[in-house]
């Protein structure tokens, strides 16, 4: 998945890339925002999401919560060393002229090699 804010281009790669120093970041944050959300409580959000079909895990109030993690590892990894709560400062809540989602890039799908082509015009059918 991957995200255009302010004219910038983002990857977003998920939690898994989320180093132990963010887990502890995240919650000295947690904490000092109160926010009443420790990691531990993430890894329960983590548990509970799966097995979910996708639309069920697009509705589900945790999914805001790992889409705001997944935000603020990709603003880290492209060099910008905000704390989690700038990062989410920094997005949209509503769509915005500011930001736009881009479609996953598909792989090339090659033509079926086995379907037969029509004749081209002017072959004659020889």
């Amino acid at each position: 998945m991957r995200f255009v804010l302010d004219g910038k281009t983002y990857e977003v790669d998920g939690i898994s890339r989320l180093s132990l120093m963010d887990v502890l970041r995240f919650n000295r944050e947690s904490e000092r925002g109160d926010w009443g959300v420790t990691w531990a409580d993430i890894e329960d959000m983590l548990n509970e999401l799966r097995g979910l079909t996708d639309e069920d895990r697009k509705r589900h109030p945790a999914a805001v919560w790992l889409l705001a993690l997944s935000v603020w590892r990709s603003f880290r990894d492209s060099g910008e060393a905000l704390t989690f709560e700038a990062a989410l400062d920094r997005l949209p809540a509503l769509n915005s002229e500011r930001l736009k989602w881009l479609p996953d890039p598909e792989d090339h799908k090659p033509a079926n090699p086995r379907k037969a082509r029509p004749p081209r015009r002017g072959s004659g059918g020889a």
